[in-house]
């Protein structure tokens, strides 16, 4: 019997069981209940390391059970969004105030972006602690203080995150990968208890 268990084991060594299972499926050669098959093709693309959030997104909405439970767990607590979370694309593409301030305490040193107009900071100058400040139209010239391998995310406080999630798919199109909008913006990140500061009229620097 040990030797049958040191031979099977000895085979699993040598055979990439899980890379077959997946390039099957992948390929569509193999029949599987469409929720693992989804979320195998999901863990797939994830691993690769090159893929977009649209496509992230297209791939959990072809199933609706999987979208269901993404749109669930988006919608919980633990994600604190502050709005409900109405879409898969949604969910995928935007970051919770709750998910921020755990990359923060994580030491993940994500790179905050306050793109507020000049009218609106002055009028309320509170902002995510460590945030920089830059209208929309000067992103470009701030583009290296953005690494595009480091988590950035860019708030507003505009209806749907237009302005931070403009200039994230601006990002997005120029090779970063990592970039998101706060769902919400700055009033989910004050709702949810977070501390804030005030900067000086004029300060982009945190």
């Amino acid at each position: 019997m040990g030797s049958l268990t040191d031979a099977a084991a000895s085979w699993s060594a040598e055979v990439d069981l899980d890379g077959a299972v997946d390039d099957l499926v992948a390929r569509d050669a193999v029949e599987v209940p469409p929720y693992p098959a989804v979320a195998m093709k999901i863990e797939r693309l994830v691993g690769s390391g090159d893929f977009g959030l649209d496509e992230l997104a297209r791939l959990a909405t072809s199933d609706q059970a999987l979208a269901a439970d993404v749109l669930r767990c988006a919608n919980t607590a633990a994600f604190a969004r502050g709005a409900p979370v109405a879409s898969v694309p949604q969910a995928v593409a935007r970051i919770g105030a709750g998910e921020l301030r755990a990359l923060i305490d994580g030491g993940e040193r994500p790179a905050i972006v306050d793109v507020r107009s000049h009218s609106v900071r002055k009028l309320d100058p509170r902002f995510i602690p460590g945030a920089l400040a830059m209208d929309i139209g000067e992103v470009d010239a701030h583009l290296g203080e953005l690494p595009a391998e480091s988590e950035i995310v860019f708030y507003c406080s505009c209806p749907n995150e237009a302005s931070a999630a403009q200039v994230a798919k601006k990002l997005i199109g120029l090779g970063y990968t990592r970039v998101r909008p706060l769902h919400g913006g700055l009033d989910a990140w004050i709702a949810a208890g977070y501390e804030v500061e005030e900067r000086a009229v004029g300060s982009t620097q945190p």
